[in-house]
């Protein structure tokens, strides 16, 4: 229980979560924006949406591997592997975006601003 308790990706996973938390809330305060219904959103689809079922995988992985539960042929580690890349790929958008929205310039490939202002000019109608 130890190991499970000292794992780094646990430990990561908890360090995103308090992460985007604090950006959120400072974002949406900056913004003029916050409500303590935001909070019980984040609640429910980040935590029990994206985090209970990881978590619930990985500690299947952790505590029954495949070596332990040979009658039914999935790798639980292979399937709670996905859902943490899944789950890092949602927090860190989440914190970019918190951090867009204090007015920290982020790079075009991470999801900043294009450079492009104006809409795109509005597609050629067909001659009848």
């Amino acid at each position: 229980m130890r190991d499970f308790a000292s794992d780094d990706k646990l430990a990561g996973v908890l360090f995103l979560i308090a992460a985007d938390l604090v950006l959120g809330i400072i974002a949406a305060l900056k913004l003029g924006t916050f409500r303590l219904a935001y909070f019980a959103d984040f609640m429910r689809t980040d935590l029990l949406g994206k985090v209970v079922p990881w978590f619930a995988l990985y500690a299947l992985a952790f505590f029954a591997p495949a070596s332990v539960l040979p009658i039914i042929p999935v790798d639980f580690g292979d399937l709670a592997g996905a859902a943490y890349v899944v789950l890092l790929a949602a927090f860190v958008g989440s914190i970019l975006g918190s951090v867009k929205d204090l007015g920290v310039n982020i790079p075009s490939p991470l999801g900043g601003d294009t450079g492009t202002t104006q809409p795109p000019p509005p597609a050629e109608q067909p001659a009848p």
